[in-house]
C-alpha cells in the first residue's frame, strides 16, 4: 500500500537545489506497523520495516536576494534581466523604463526616480518589474496614471516591502484600485519603515477604503508627507482621517487641496491641530472653508499655540470677516512661519484686520496675499507692516490693483527693512513713458539685493563662529585629556559627561533653527504683455540681474527661491553646488 509516496528502494527521489543541481533525498523510514492492515502478518511487519519516500516537484524557484545587497554583475545586466523576464511573461518591455536604465553601467550610478508615469501596467508588467526593483535603488517610484488594478498593485507593494528600493511612492491618478490594493498598501505602510512620502491624489478613496489607510496612519507609520488632493474627502472621510492622525507622531506635511472641504470639515481639522503638534504643513487650497471654517481653524491655532508652521487656504471663499480671528491666532502662535491667503476677496479691510496680528507675531516669515483685491489703501497698510516687521522675508502681492501710490509706500518701507528678501509685484505700466514707476521698482529691486547680501554676510559670519566654537571645543577636549591624569576616575567620568551634554545642547540648538518651508503659491496667470511688467522673473528683472553677483543671481532666479529661510541656513552653498552639478 502506497499513501502519497513511492515504495521503491532502488529509485531515489531528487530535489532541485538553488543552483539548479539535483541531489538525492534520503529515504524516510517509518516505524514498524503492527495489526493495522487487514490480512497482514504482524510478525512479518515487525521484522521488515517499511521505507516510504516522497518526490518533490519544484518549478521556477528563485533564490531571494538579501535586502539592500546589490550584486555588481546584476546591476550591470539589469536591462538584460528585465527583458528576459518580460519575454518569459510574454509582455512587451516598457520603453519608458528601458530609456532610464540604459544609462546605468555600474552600481555607482544611482537613479533618482524610476518614472513610469503614463505607462500602462497590468499584473504581468508589474511582475516583470521585479527584475529591476530587486537590484536598483532609487529615491522615488512614480507609477502615476498607470491604470493599476488590484493584482498589479499588490505585486508592486509586496516587492517594495521586501526589496526596499525606494523611499517615496507616487500612486496618483489610479482609480481602479480596490479594497485588496488598499489593504496591501496599508500593510506596506505598517511594515516598510523607510517609506516617507506617499502621493495618492485622485485615487479610489471612499468609505470602504479610507479606513484602511487611516488605520495604518493611526499605528504611527514612518510617513512624513501625505498627498490626498482631489479625493472628495468631505464628511465621513475627513472624520476618518482625523481619527487616524489624532495620535500620529510622524506625519509632518498634509496636503488636502481640491477636496470640497466645508466649514464642518474645518472644525474637524481644527480639533486635529489641537491634539497633534507634529504636523508642520497643512495645505487646504481650493476648498469651500469660507469665513466660518477659517474662524474654526484660527481658534484651533490660538489654542495650539505651537506646532503648525505653514498653512495654505488659497481660494476658499474667504472675506475680511474672518481676518480678525486669524489676526488673534497669529499674535498668539509661536511657530507659524507662513500663511497663504491668496485668491480670496479680503480687500483692504482684510489687510487692516490682519495688521495687529502680523505686527505682534515674531514667527511669520512668509505671507502670500496675491489676488486679494488689494488697492493702494491696502498697500499703504501693508507698507506700515513691512516697515516695523522684523521676521518677514517673503511678501507676495501679485495680481492686485496696486498703482504708483502703493508702490511708493512699499518702497519707503522696504528701504528701512533689512530682513525682507523678496517682494513680489507685477505692476502693469500704463505706458512706456512711465519712468517714475520704473524708478520705484528699480529701487525695490536694489533693496532686495542689498538684503540678500546682508543675509549672505550673516551666514558666513555665523559659519565662521560655529567653526571657531568647534575648534575651541576640540582644544578644550585635548586639554582635558592632558589634565585627566590629575583627576580621579569619578571626576573624569563627570567631566566627559558634561562635555557630551554640552555638545548635544549645541547640536539641538542648531536643529531648532528655522527650517526652509515652501510658500506654496500656485502659478499665477501671466499678463498678456510680459514686456510691460516689472517684477521678479520679468523682462526688466532679467536685465538687471546681469549686474549682480553670480551667487545672488542664482539664488534669486531659482524656482524654489521661496525656500530661503532666516540667517543660519546654508542655502547659498546648496544652491551653488546644485548649479555646478
Amino acid at each position: 500500500m502506497i499513501c502519497d509516496g513511492v515504495e521503491d528502494e532502488e529509485e531515489s527521489p531528487q530535489a532541485m537545489e538553488s543552483d539548479g543541481s539535483y541531489e538525492h533525498v534520503s529515504k524516510v523510514s517509518s516505524p514498524p506497523v503492527k495489526g493495522i492492515l487487514k490480512g497482514s502478518n504482524n510478525k512479518e511487519s515487525s521484522a521488515s520495516p517499511r521505507n516510504v519516500s516522497f518526490r518533490f516537484v519544484i518549478a521556477d524557484f528563485v533564490e531571494p536576494v538579501p535586502v539592500n545587497v546589490i550584486n555588481e554583475e546584476e546591476y550591470a545586466n539589469v536591462v538584460v534581466a528585465y527583458e528576459e523576464l518580460c519575454a518569459k511573461l510574454r509582455v512587451r518591455p516598457c520603453r519608458q523604463l528601458l530609456d532610464q536604465l540604459h544609462g546605468l553601467q555600474d552600481s555607482t550610478l544611482k537613479l533618482d526616480t524610476i518614472d513610469l508615469k503614463g505607462a500602462r501596467l497590468d499584473s504581468a508588467h508589474c511582475e516583470a518589474l521585479e527584475a529591476v526593483l530587486r537590484v536598483l535603488r532609487a529615491q522615488t517610484l512614480n507609477i502615476e496614471q498607470t491604470q493599476l488594478d488590484d493584482d498589479g498593485a499588490i505585486s508592486l507593494f509586496e516587492m517594495i516591502e521586501y526589496y526596499e528600493p525606494v523611499t517615496r511612492l507616487i500612486v496618483a491618478n489610479n482609480v481602479k484600485l480596490g479594497v485588496r490594493a488598499w489593504l496591501a498598501l496599508a500593510r506596506l505602510l505598517k511594515r516598510f519603515h523607510r517609506l516617507e512620502y506617499l502621493d495618492v491624489r485622485r485615487t479610489s478613496l471612499d468609505e470602504s477604503t479610507m479606513p484602511l489607510l487611516c488605520r495604518a496612519l493611526k499605528l504611527n507609520c514612518n510617513l512624513r508627507v501625505l498627498h490626498l488632493e482631489d479625493n472628495h474627502l468631505s464628511g465621513i472621510l475627513t472624520r476618518n482621517l482625523v481619527w487616524g492622525l489624532r495620535t500620529n507622531k510622524m506625519l509632518q506635511d498634509l496636503f488636502l487641496g481640491h477636496n470640497r472641504l466645508t466649514p464642518e470639515d474645518a472644525k474637524l481639522l481644527g480639533s486635529l491641530l489641537i491634539t497633534n503638534h507634529t504636523i508642520r504643513l497643512l495645505d487646504l487650497r481650493n476648498n469651500r472653508l469660507q469665513d466660518t471654517g477659517i474662524i474654526f481653524l484660527a481658534s484651533a491655532l490660538e489654542e495650539q499655540h505651537a506646532g503648525l508652521q505653514l498653512i495654505t487656504v488659497w481660494s476658499n471663499q474667504i472675506t475680511a470677516n474672518s481676518m480678525t480671528a486669524l489676526s488673534r491666532a497669529l499674535a498668539f502662535h509661536t511657530t507659524l512661519e507662513g500663511v497663504n491667503l491668496g485668491s480670496n476677496a479680503l480687500g483692504n479691510k482684510g489687510v487692516a484686520a490682519l495688521k495687529e496680528g502680523l505686527l505682534s507675531s515674531r514667527s511669520i516669515a512668509r505671507l502670500v496675499m496675491a489676488s486679494c483685491n488689494i488697492t493702494d489703501e491696502g498697500a499703504v497698510v501693508m507698507a506700515e507692516i513691512v516697515g516695523d516687521h522684523t521676521t518677514l522675508i517673503h511678501l507676495d502681492l501679485r495680481e492686485n490693483n496696486i498703482t504708483l501710490a502703493g508702490v511708493l509706500a512699499l518702497k519707503c518701507a522696504f528701504q528701512i527693512n533689512t530682513k525682507l528678501l523678496r517682494l513680489h509685484l507685477d505692476v502693469m505700466k500704463k505706458n512706456n513713458q512711465d519712468d517714475l514707476m520704473v524708478m520705484q521698482l528699480e529701487e525695490i529691486e536694489r533693496y532686495s539685493v542689498r538684503n540678500l547680501e546682508l543675509h549672505k554676510h550673516n551666514d558666513q559670519a555665523l559659519a565662521a563662529r560655529l567653526q571657531d566654537s568647534g575648534s575651541a571645543t576640540t582644544d578644550s577636549s585635548q586639554g582635558s585629556k592632558e589634565e585627566s591624569g590629575t583627576r580621579t576616575l569619578q571626576e573624569q567620568v563627570d567631566y566627559q559627561l558634561a562635555v557630551k551634554l554640552q555638545g548635544e545642547e549645541e547640536r539641538n540648538a542648531r536643529k531648532d533653527e528655522k527650517r526652509p518651508l515652501p510658500i506654496l503659491s500656485p502659478t499665477l496667470a501671466s499678463p498678456q504683455d510680459p514686456t510691460k511688467t516689472f517684477g521678479f522673473f520679468s523682462g526688466s528683472y532679467m536685465k538687471l540681474k546681469a549686474r549682480w553677483d553670480e551667487n545672488v543671481a542664482v539664488y534669486l532666479n531659482r524656482a524654489d527661491v521661496s525656500l530661503a529661510a532666516s540667517p543660519g541656513n546654508d542655502i547659498y552653498e546648496k544652491i551653488s553646488q546644485e548649479n555646478i552639478s
